[in-house]
């Protein structure tokens, strides 16, 4: 069953081609000598024909398996709900597809997980991918130039955490190189297609929304149907709402209903 759709407001390690997961220990800057080692995690979300023809096919029968993967990396108690900026400033058409992304993991009901946007005028690109990419300690959702560091992106996510597998930062760019749109509609997403020559915002960011909480992409076909399925097409809109396996995950993390 698909989680009901609200639209309010609601590391250096790269995947490489195979799309595996892995991590490195790297030094944050941080405004004192003691600041700590922290480790990156970088999840490359792609484009892929063969995944596009999956996508538009029917919708594969419930085979009862549990489709989701989790690091066991998460946020700390005292960190929820967790803030974050969006550019906004320079994207405005986007603004309320960016944000109903993580509403859409919010609004689960049995979940204590929670997002905040603190600001939505913020303009620039996050810190992850600034330059050499460093950690300034701020989660922001933002747009870059994704082309050349990693082909074939439509966003990329990165995540920071410490020792004690917490996470401290989490910072996610949309690829400028991509045509984008923000489909209006309403309606089951799984019935309907947005503009068949552009990413649908909404869609690509509740994908890496889920990457927010460390869950983690799944390749298998059987899994296509899942927000978190690691391909994207153009005109997709299937993203923007969750399914089981999405909602198994994000309860096995955040177990409890979230009160703010």
């Amino acid at each position: 069953m698909k989680a009901t759709i609200r639209l309010a407001i609601g590391l250096c390690v790269i995947l490489a081609l195979t799309l595996g997961l892995g991590s490195s220990a790297v030094a944050a800057p941080a405004a004192d000598s003691g600041s700590p080692v922290l480790n990156k995690i970088t999840f490359v979300h792609r484009t892929d024909q063969a995944a596009a023809t999956v996508i538009a096919a029917a919708k594969p029968a419930n085979t009862g398996k549990t489709w989701y993967k989790y690091s066991g990396i998460h946020w700390d108690d005292s960190k929820i709900p967790v803030s974050y900026v969006v550019d906004g400033a320079g994207n405005r058409d986007f603004l309320a597809g960016l944000q109903a992304s993580f509403v859409t993991w919010a609004d689960d009901g049995q979940s204590y997980i929670g997002f905040e946007c603190l600001n939505d005028s913020w303009t620039g690109i996050p810190s992850s991918f600034d330059g050499g990419g460093y950690s300034d300690g701020k989660n922001q959702v933002g747009w870059a130039s994704l082309r050349s560091s990693y082909p074939n992106a439509i966003a990329v996510t990165m995540i920071w955490y410490g020792s004690d597998r917490h996470i401290v930062e989490v910072d996610t760019a949309m690829n400028t190189d991509l045509p984008w749109a923000q489909y209006s509609g309403t309606g089951d997403p799984d019935t309907q297609t947005g503009d068949p020559g552009c990413f649908d915002v909404q869609d690509i960011m509740t994908h890496e929304a889920g990457h927010w909480l460390m869950l983690l992409d799944l390749y298998q076909k059987g899994a296509s149907a899942q927000t978190m399925y690691g391909y994207g097409s153009t005109g997709e809109l299937k993203a923007r709402s969750l399914e089981s396996g999405d909602l198994a995950g994000l309860r096995k993390i955040y177990p409890g209903a979230y009160e703010p």
